[in-house]
């Protein structure tokens, strides 16, 4: 398979022009060339029924990328609290290349995002976090600056943004053709019932739209609400790829992100890898990542609306508790301050002038300025555009400075010490009822796939039966009647490490 090398790491190859248009150091001009001379008016017309009616509608234009002319492009706002709460002509975008010529695209690309940099002053934060997403090795759109013109007249100054969809999932997965299921409203990830149409008020199905099968949406978001302590572990494992996933929780607890499942519960997808037959999950939308807000590694709010089911679950459970924090614990060992605070900077002298430019932009330029280093105290309207309060924001150099601290105090309070090996928190085994005269259950959850032996134990140390299991999770009955009556143990053990014992007696 051949990548090409952006400035931080690697993405799966489609063109030389693919990566240009995301190239880290290079500001796009794109014109949108129309005849209507209500063309905005048009686009507030149909933002207006959209909300009103769910209808997305496009207004064909041609347009110019730098060099490049694409012609009949489908243009409409997008966005919610983005557009609502910030008036004025500059508005987030979105651009449709095949809307009206069927598998148009443009440098393989069939959508393309535009921010308009909504509470964010910086002009950096959804830049910055996509980023560390992807020094992380996250599933992760690509951005890119841009000025945006309307007949060669200055709209202003926006991020573009990679769409997630099926040309997304190409690149980064072994198949695109699995379901992908976008979260368009805030979710708790409660499990309802095992239709899928149950959940149409906070998911959609943006590929193999019809289809019926959705098992593994279906299963992980029952096992979120079924599973417990002891065995969430194994259940999740059956249905979600958790280790990735932890590597995008840290990433928004680090940046602060509240708008995130975390916090609000949206702006994220789902995706059925059909390959892995695994849900994936990809995060989007980080204009309100550094958040004023500090994200503890587990939320200090224990109210059914501010923790999630799905934070709750793995904070309840030793393995995915152990496993989330040590890569808590690697992200502040590996952060690379220096390189941040370097890579800030690039940035800003990248954009500055496009910023000063900018007459439309929803921030001052000294606000600019300010915030890259410090917080600076902006107005926050609601989504009606009305000022409801003053916001106070980090600058992103000071997330980088504050951060780390935070976030060891907050391990120390839990009483995580990073570089500390809690292996054997991370199996666990159970037998009921116990004492028994009849049968056990025995339950063993492992957070890793190791070689382990379960055996019985009798009281002087005889080994009375052992059993080898590679997997996970194991549930088995055991009849008593095989052993005399007394005490015996459970042990479970991996060929150089003794992990977990349960006493149990037989009457």
């Amino acid at each position: 398979m051949k990548y090409c090398i952006l400035i931080l790491g690697f993405i799966h190859y489609s063109s030389l022009s693919y990566c240009q248009l995301f190239s880290n150091d290079v500001i796009h001009t794109i014109n949108i060339i129309s005849n209507n001379d209500s063309l905005w008016e048009q686009l507030e017309i149909d933002y207006t029924n959209l909300l009103e009616s769910g209808v997305k509608s496009y207004q064909s234009i041609n347009i110019i990328i730098d060099n490049d002319t694409v012609n009949n492009v489908g243009l409409r706002w997008k966005g919610a609290y983005s557009n609502t709460g910030f008036p004025g002509i500059k508005k987030p975008l979105k651009l449709d290349f095949s809307e009206f010529v069927e598998d148009q695209k443009y440098k393989g690309l069939s959508k393309l995002n535009f921010s308009n940099f909504a509470l964010d002053p910086s002009f950096l934060r959804e830049k910055i976090s996509y980023e560390f997403h992807q020094r992380m090795g996250n599933a992760v759109p690509n951005s890119a600056y841009c000025n945006i013109y309307l007949n060669d007249e200055l709209i202003g100054f926006y991020l573009m943004i990679e769409q997630v969809n099926k040309s997304f999932l190409a690149k980064h997965f072994s198949s695109n053709e699995g379901n992908l299921y976008k979260c368009v409203d805030g979710t708790e990830l409660n499990y309802i019932d095992d239709n899928f149409e149950s959940y149409f008020e906070d998911f959609q199905l943006r590929t193999n739209k019809g289809s019926d099968v959705h098992d593994n949406f279906i299963g992980f978001i029952r096992n979120i609400d079924y599973s417990n302590s002891f065995n969430a572990a194994p259940k999740l494992n059956e249905y979600l790829s958790i280790d990735p996933y932890l590597n995008v929780l840290v990433v928004d607890v680090f940046l602060n992100n509240w708008d995130s499942y975390y916090g609000n519960g949206r702006n994220f997808y789902l995706y059925d890898d059909p390959i892995q037959n695994l849900l994936r999950w990809i995060p989007w939308d980080y204009n309100l990542s550094f958040s004023p807000y500090t994200a503890y590694v587990f939320p200090h709010d224990k109210s059914e609306d501010k923790f999630k089911p799905l934070i709750k679950r793995i904070e309840e459970n030793p393995c995915l508790r152990n496993q989330y924090l040590d890569k808590m614990c690697d992200l502040l060992h590996q952060l690379d301050r220096p390189y941040w605070y370097s890579r800030i900077k690039e940035l800003e002298e990248l954009i500055s002038n496009s910023v000063e430019m900018d007459d439309n932009k929803l921030y001052s330029t000294s606000s600019f300025y300010e915030n890259i280093n410090h917080t600076v105290a902006v107005d926050k309207p609601n989504s009606e555009g009305v000022f409801m309060k003053v916001e106070h924001l980090p600058g992103i150099k000071e997330i980088f400075d504050v951060r780390p601290n935070e976030i060891q105090r907050d391990l120390f309070a839990e009483g995580f010490e990073c570089g500390q090996d809690y292996c054997e928190e991370c199996i666990d085994i159970r037998a009921f009822p116990n004492p028994s005269n009849d049968e056990f259950t025995v339950e063993i959850t492992s957070s890793k796939e190791l070689l382990n032996e379960f055996s019985i134990i009798s009281i002087d140390g005889k080994k009375m039966y052992s059993h080898s299991f590679t997997t996970n999770y194991q549930h088995f009955i055991w009849n008593s009647f095989r052993l005399p009556k007394g005490m015996y143990l459970l042990s479970i053990s991996t060929k150089n490490q003794h992990l977990k014992t349960q006493k149990i007696i037989i009457y």
